[in-house]
């Protein structure tokens, strides 16, 4: 995942929405493996990323957020998930 999201990012105008969901699969597929730390950082900037290049109102950008509930969830920073 990580040398398709290289790829994509070479050209990020042309493929927002693919580099959206690669960012994504890439946090969920961290924090199957319990690598939270890594997965939070993957689905913030996935946040971001969709944000920024799709909008607010992305549907990509809530499943990044109900991502980043599920790590912090395990993580134990319910403030954070709350949020």
């Amino acid at each position: 995942m990580r040398q398709a999201l290289a790829f994509y990012a070479q050209q990020p105008t042309r493929y927002p929405e693919a580099i959206g969901w690669l960012k994504i699969y890439l946090g969920r597929a961290l924090l199957g493996r319990n690598r939270l730390s890594e997965a939070e950082k993957s689905e913030l900037d996935a946040y971001e990323t969709i944000k920024q290049t799709l909008g607010e109102q992305s549907p990509l950008q809530k499943q990044a957020a109900t991502t980043l509930i599920e790590i912090y969830e395990k993580e134990g920073k319910h403030d954070s998930a709350e949020n």
